[in-house]
Parts: C-alpha cells; sequence; structure tokens
C-alpha cells in the first residue's frame, strides 16, 4: 500500500510540475517558464492536446507556446533569406494550370474550416500558406473540376498535418501508433462508419475523402487507393530506420514509400476519369514507368522542402524528414554538392521514366496512355508550383519569401552515367541502357 501511495505521489507531483512549467509564475516558483517545451519534452499539456486530434486545444497551446518560448520556429524571427542552387535539371514538359485553380482553392480552404482545422486566425493563415488548391491545380490541368478538387483536399489535409508535426515534435510512438491505427481502420472499412462517428478533424476529414474516393473511382480505384493508403500509413509508423548506414539504393528505396510516392499513383488513377485495365496496371514495364515517374517528382521536392527543413531544423535543433539532399550531407557532402548529386540521381530516372512512356505509349490503352500523360503533367507542375508556390518560400507562414532559388532547366538529359540508381527499376533500366543516349 505505501508503494502504491508513493506511486501516485510521485505521479501527482510530475503532473503539477508539467502544468508549472507552463502556467506557472517565475516570481513564485523560482523557474523559468517553458523549459520543457523548448526541450520539445512530451508533458501532460502537450501529450493531451497531440492525442485529442487537431482543434481548439492545439490552437491554444500554440500560440501559449508563441508567447512564452521566444525561441519557438511560432515566433522565430527570419533575419536574413536563406538562398540554394538547382543545378541544371531535365525538364521537357511544360507545366500548365487548371483553369479553376481559384475556385478550387477556395473550396478547399472551405472544407478545412468546416473539418475544424481553422479555429484561429493563425491556424487560417497557416492553412491558406500551403496553397493546396495551387499545386493540385498544376498536377491535373486536364482532368474534371471535382476531381481535381479532391485531390486539393486530401493534399491540404496531409501537408497540414506535417506542418504541425513541424511545430510541435514528433509525436510518442504509442500516440502516433494509436492514430495510424485508427486512420488505417477507417480507410480500409469505411462503410461500417458513418461521418457522424468522427470525433476529431482528422478522422472526420480522412473519413470525407475517403467516401470520395469510392464515389469517384469505383470499387476497383478505391481498392488500390484503401490498399496504397494503408500501405503507406503502415510505413510512417514503421520508418525507424538507421538512414546513416543505408546504402543510396536502398535509401531511395525507403524515401520513395515514406513520402507515399506509390500511393500518389493510386491517387492519380482516380483523379483520370477512366480506370487503368488490372492488366495494365499489374504489367511491370508499367510499374516501372510509375516508380520512375514519381521518384523524380519525389526528389525534385527534396529539394525544393531542403529550405523549409533546415529552417525547421536551425529552430528546433532536429532535422524533420530524412529527405535525398539531407542524405548526402550526412554522408559528408556539402550543401552545394549535397544538391548536385540528389540532381543527378533526379535526372537519372527522369531519363527512364521519358524512355519507358515512349516504349509504351503505342503499346497500351487510350485509358492508359491519358493517365501516362497525367503523370508527366505531376512531374511538370509540382516543380513549378514548388518553385512559385508561397509554403517553402515562407517556411513559418509569416515571413514570404525567407527562402528563394536558383533553378536551370534543360531539354536534354545531363547525365552520362546511366546506372540504375534503385533495384526496383533496375530491370527495365538494363533493358534500356543499351539505347539510352548513344549520342553521349
Amino acid at each position: 500500500m505505501l508503494s502504491r501511495l508513493g506511486s501516485h505521489l510521485d505521479m501527482a507531483f510530475q503532473l503539477v510540475d508539467d502544468l508549472l512549467d507552463i502556467w506557472g509564475d517565475p516570481e513564485i516558483t523560482g523557474r523559468s517558464a517553458g523549459s520543457d517545451l523548448r526541450r520539445r519534452q512530451k508533458s501532460l499539456p502537450v501529450v493531451a492536446v497531440l492525442m485529442s486530434g487537431v482543434g481548439a486545444r492545439f490552437a491554444q497551446l500554440m500560440e501559449l507556446i508563441s508567447d512564452r518560448i521566444p525561441s519557438c520556429s511560432r515566433s522565430r524571427k527570419v533575419d536574413a533569406m536563406a538562398h540554394y542552387v538547382i543545378p541544371p535539371l531535365y525538364h521537357p514538359t511544360l507545366p500548365r494550370c487548371h483553369p479553376d485553380v481559384d475556385l478550387i482553392n477556395l473550396r478547399t480552404m472551405e472544407w478545412m474550416r468546416g473539418m475544424g482545422f481553422c479555429p484561429t486566425t493563425a491556424d487560417e493563415n497557416a492553412v491558406s500558406n500551403i496553397m493546396a488548391g495551387d499545386l493540385a491545380a498544376h498536377w491535373f490541368p486536364e482532368q474534371p473540376t471535382d476531381r481535381v478538387q479532391w485531390i486539393s483536399d486530401i493534399w491540404c489535409f496531409v501537408a497540414h498535418l506535417d506542418d504541425l508535426r513541424l511545430e510541435v515534435g514528433e509525436t510518442s510512438p504509442i500516440s502516433l501508433g494509436r492514430l495510424i491505427a485508427q486512420m488505417a481502420l477507417i480507410v480500409a472499412n469505411h462503410r461500417t462508419y458513418s461521418a457522424e462517428s468522427m470525433d476529431t478533424p482528422i478522422l472526420a476529414a480522412l473519413y470525407d475523402i475517403t467516401d470520395r474516393a469510392h464515389q469517384l473511382g469505383g470499387e476497383v480505384r478505391a481498392a488500390r487507393y484503401t490498399g496504397g493508403f494503408g500501405f503507406w500509413l503502415l510505413s510512417v509508423l514503421a520508418d525507424t530506420t538507421d538512414r546513416d548506414v543505408l546504402s543510396p539504393a536502398d535509401f531511395l528505396r525507403m524515401r520513395f514509400i515514406s513520402v507515399g510516392a506509390p500511393f500518389m499513383l493510386d491517387i492519380a488513377n482516380i483523379v483520370c476519369p477512366q480506370a487503368v485495365s488490372a492488366e495494365t496496371w499489374h504489367d511491370p514495364k508499367f510499374v516501372a514507368a510509375g516508380y520512375a515517374a514519381m521518384m523524380t517528382a519525389t526528389l525534385d521536392n527534396d529539394m525544393i522542402s531542403y529550405g523549409k527543413e533546415r529552417h525547421c531544423a536551425d529552430t528546433t535543433g532536429k532535422w524533420p524528414s530524412a529527405s535525398t539532399v539531407r542524405f548526402w550531407e550526412v554522408g559528408n557532402y556539402d550543401t552545394g554538392a549535397a544538391f548536385a548529386k540528389t540532381a543527378d540521381y533526379r535526372n537519372r530516372f527522369m531519363c527512364l521514366w521519358q524512355h519507358l512512356r515512349a516504349e509504351l505509349r503505342p503499346e497500351v490503352s487510350s485509358e492508359s496512355n491519358t493517365y501516362l500523360d497525367a503523370l508527366d503533367l505531376i512531374i511538370a507542375g509540382s516543380l513549378q508550383h514548388h518553385l512559385t508556390g508561397s509554403r517553402y518560400h515562407n517556411p513559418d507562414g509569416r515571413h514570404p519569401h525567407a527562402v528563394t532559388f536558383d533553378i536551370n532547366y534543360t531539354s536534354a538529359c545531363p547525365v552520362t552515367d546511366h546506372s540504375p540508381p534503385a533495384s526496383s527499376v533496375a530491370w527495365w533500366w538494363d533493358q534500356l541502357s543499351r539505347r539510352l543516349h548513344r549520342a553521349l
């Protein structure tokens, strides 16, 4: 009994200590406020907020942190612009934009408000800063507006959660695992749930997105969406690999999965009005083409997002993700050389994508060619948006143009080494190697 009493007293003391760290008066407690928050510790108030979803309580805590912790990214002053030079990128397709881009942006903001993600002006500005409608409109400039609206809502939801994660640090494995388990169940069994049963903004938004996937895609494509989303969620939960000991090929495979690139292929299949047949969808060459396209877009994103991630690392003392540029930096490359290495790999994937696409064009149906054209526009549109959209130039939502880039395009591939960067596409890479760039 004495042991239990001591345990309860110890817990009570710790809980009071957690509360005083945020709300205590330093003149009374004799200690500075916010020390746990500065060290990114998961004290009781922080854990309670993380476990409760995203809503007013999260916003209140963020405002509190902004007021009390001058070193936090919510209040950190950006004194100088960060400027990066991206090496020449092989970029043969010109980007385009959907004519309803402004309407898509507006409706996504309305959707995020309705889901409960914008309880304060600060949250409203953070969501607006994502510019999800602009990205979706550049990804799919030729597809029906309602389908582009769906992808805009998905991206805004996912990007906002990612930005919140950067603000407060990673959640504990237990809370993260519980949330991912809930999300996976809703995606896989959404027919057994209802919109009314979703008790947090995160789950309500996920249910709505999944329900619309079934409406837009039908059973076959919705099943691909379900499998892709579930696989991505599991990869997030299992992403504990010691990246320092990975080979470049192993790292690229890990990165391809962890950023949801395979899931993007399933999403693109729903956005296109006509489905790709099952036979073509599982054809090895078609699969390799999709992987090469999305790996190209992933590496573009890794280069453009580097400034935002560097800003988070400078603010919190911890890098938020293992981007490819950062992988090379950890491998003792300086920043310029890391960008050059990433651009080299990116151009090799782009070259493979262009050759596979050319070989597939006469071999597949018009529906499959529409899908391949959409992947090509995703690459072009993603890079265009990221270079002009505010999320990566305005890392904390309050300092426009805090990050800038110099970038050059080339219509001819500058790569001379076409050895395969990753074994997932190595077989088709080898099939094409004798025909690649014979003039070089």
